[in-house]
Protein backbone atom coordinates (compact mmCIF):
# COMPACT_ATOMS: atom_id res chain seq x y z
CA UNK A 1 0.00 0.00 0.00
CA UNK A 2 1.43 3.48 -1.31
CA UNK A 3 0.47 6.26 0.56
CA UNK A 4 0.80 9.86 -1.05
CA UNK A 5 1.12 13.31 -0.09
CA UNK A 6 -2.96 14.39 -0.49
CA UNK A 7 -3.82 10.82 2.06
CA UNK A 8 -1.00 11.71 4.80
CA UNK A 9 -2.49 16.02 4.34
CA UNK A 10 -5.92 13.86 5.03
CA UNK A 11 -5.05 12.03 7.88
CA UNK A 12 -3.69 15.15 9.70
CA UNK A 13 -6.18 17.75 9.22
CA UNK A 14 -8.48 15.06 9.55
CA UNK A 15 -7.08 13.63 13.01
CA UNK A 16 -7.29 17.93 13.83
CA UNK A 17 -10.87 18.19 12.40
CA UNK A 18 -12.01 14.69 14.58
CA UNK A 19 -10.26 16.41 17.74
CA UNK A 20 -12.44 19.55 16.64
CA UNK A 21 -15.46 17.20 16.58
CA UNK A 22 -14.74 15.46 20.24
CA UNK A 23 -13.93 18.83 21.45
CA UNK A 24 -16.87 19.92 20.90
CA UNK A 25 -19.01 16.85 21.55
CA UNK A 26 -17.39 16.65 24.61
CA UNK A 27 -18.45 19.77 25.94
CA UNK A 28 -21.96 19.59 24.74
CA UNK A 29 -22.66 16.98 26.18
CA UNK A 30 -20.87 16.13 29.33
CA UNK A 31 -20.86 19.95 30.40
CA UNK A 32 -23.37 22.19 28.84
CA UNK A 33 -25.64 18.54 29.12
CA UNK A 34 -27.29 18.53 25.53
CA UNK A 35 -28.70 15.31 24.06
CA UNK A 36 -26.27 12.96 22.22
CA UNK A 37 -27.88 13.88 18.64
CA UNK A 38 -27.92 18.01 19.47
CA UNK A 39 -24.37 17.96 20.93
CA UNK A 40 -23.27 15.88 17.65
CA UNK A 41 -24.50 18.53 15.28
CA UNK A 42 -23.15 21.22 17.12
CA UNK A 43 -19.66 19.63 16.66
CA UNK A 44 -20.69 18.25 13.11
CA UNK A 45 -21.24 22.10 12.16
CA UNK A 46 -17.64 23.46 13.44
CA UNK A 47 -15.62 20.39 12.31
CA UNK A 48 -16.99 20.97 8.88
CA UNK A 49 -16.39 24.60 8.68
CA UNK A 50 -12.76 23.31 9.83
CA UNK A 51 -12.41 20.66 7.59
CA UNK A 52 -14.38 22.26 4.53
CA UNK A 53 -11.26 25.32 5.03
CA UNK A 54 -8.39 22.85 5.42
CA UNK A 55 -9.25 20.25 2.46
CA UNK A 56 -9.63 22.89 0.39
CA UNK A 57 -6.44 24.36 0.87
CA UNK A 58 -3.88 22.24 2.28
CA UNK A 59 -5.46 18.20 1.22
CA UNK A 60 -6.96 18.44 -2.34
CA UNK A 61 -5.22 21.59 -3.11
CA UNK A 62 -8.40 23.02 -4.85
CA UNK A 63 -8.09 24.74 -8.36
CA UNK A 64 -11.31 25.98 -8.36
CA UNK A 65 -11.73 29.71 -8.08
CA UNK A 66 -14.28 32.64 -8.19
CA UNK A 67 -17.30 32.61 -6.05
CA UNK A 68 -19.70 30.79 -8.35
CA UNK A 69 -16.95 28.25 -8.27
CA UNK A 70 -15.92 27.90 -4.40
CA UNK A 71 -19.91 27.85 -3.33
CA UNK A 72 -20.50 24.69 -5.81
CA UNK A 73 -17.66 23.51 -4.01
CA UNK A 74 -18.74 24.74 -0.88
CA UNK A 75 -22.16 22.87 -1.55
CA UNK A 76 -20.72 19.46 -2.29
CA UNK A 77 -18.88 19.13 0.63
CA UNK A 78 -21.46 20.02 2.95
CA UNK A 79 -23.49 18.04 1.01
CA UNK A 80 -21.43 14.95 1.38
CA UNK A 81 -20.77 15.79 5.19
CA UNK A 82 -24.78 16.43 5.60
CA UNK A 83 -24.37 12.19 4.00
CA UNK A 84 -22.13 11.46 6.70
CA UNK A 85 -23.74 13.16 9.68
CA UNK A 86 -26.74 11.14 8.58
CA UNK A 87 -24.76 7.93 8.64
CA UNK A 88 -23.52 9.22 12.04
CA UNK A 89 -26.53 9.70 13.75
CA UNK A 90 -28.20 6.50 12.61
CA UNK A 91 -25.02 4.69 14.06
CA UNK A 92 -25.29 6.83 17.24
CA UNK A 93 -28.78 6.63 17.85
CA UNK A 94 -28.60 2.28 17.00
CA UNK A 95 -25.99 1.73 19.19
CA UNK A 96 -26.14 4.17 21.68
CA UNK A 97 -29.88 4.84 22.50
CA UNK A 98 -31.07 1.07 21.18
CA UNK A 99 -28.07 -1.22 21.92
CA UNK A 100 -27.33 0.94 24.93
CA UNK A 101 -23.79 1.09 24.37
CA UNK A 102 -21.45 3.23 26.41
CA UNK A 103 -21.64 6.81 24.67
CA UNK A 104 -17.58 7.86 24.17
CA UNK A 105 -16.93 4.72 22.85
CA UNK A 106 -19.44 4.78 20.12
CA UNK A 107 -18.45 8.12 19.19
CA UNK A 108 -14.71 7.44 18.19
CA UNK A 109 -16.24 4.76 16.53
CA UNK A 110 -18.64 6.20 14.65
CA UNK A 111 -16.36 9.08 13.82
CA UNK A 112 -13.52 6.60 12.40
CA UNK A 113 -16.09 5.13 10.06
CA UNK A 114 -16.97 8.85 9.32
CA UNK A 115 -13.48 9.88 8.40
CA UNK A 116 -13.16 7.16 6.16
CA UNK A 117 -16.48 8.06 3.74
CA UNK A 118 -15.56 11.63 3.80
CA UNK A 119 -12.27 10.81 2.26
CA UNK A 120 -13.50 9.07 -0.56
CA UNK A 121 -16.93 11.86 -1.04
CA UNK A 122 -13.90 14.72 -0.91
CA UNK A 123 -11.76 12.90 -3.22
CA UNK A 124 -14.11 11.80 -6.15
CA UNK A 125 -16.76 14.09 -5.59
CA UNK A 126 -15.72 17.52 -4.40
CA UNK A 127 -12.40 17.71 -4.97
CA UNK A 128 -11.57 16.56 -8.27
CA UNK A 129 -8.63 17.99 -10.08
CA UNK A 130 -9.51 19.53 -13.41
CA UNK A 131 -8.25 17.17 -15.56
CA UNK A 132 -10.91 14.48 -14.03
CA UNK A 133 -13.58 17.04 -14.46
CA UNK A 134 -12.93 17.00 -18.03
CA UNK A 135 -12.31 13.40 -18.68
CA UNK A 136 -15.95 13.60 -17.05
CA UNK A 137 -17.65 15.97 -19.02
CA UNK A 138 -16.32 14.44 -22.39
CA UNK A 139 -18.07 10.77 -21.53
Amino acid sequence: MIINREQVMYLVFGVLTTVVNLAVFYVAYNVLGLTVLVSNTVAWILAVLFAFVTNRTMVFRSEVRGFSGIMRECAKFFGGRLFSLGLESVLLWLLIDLIRLPVNPVKILTTVIVVVVNYFVSKFFVFKSRKEEEKNETV
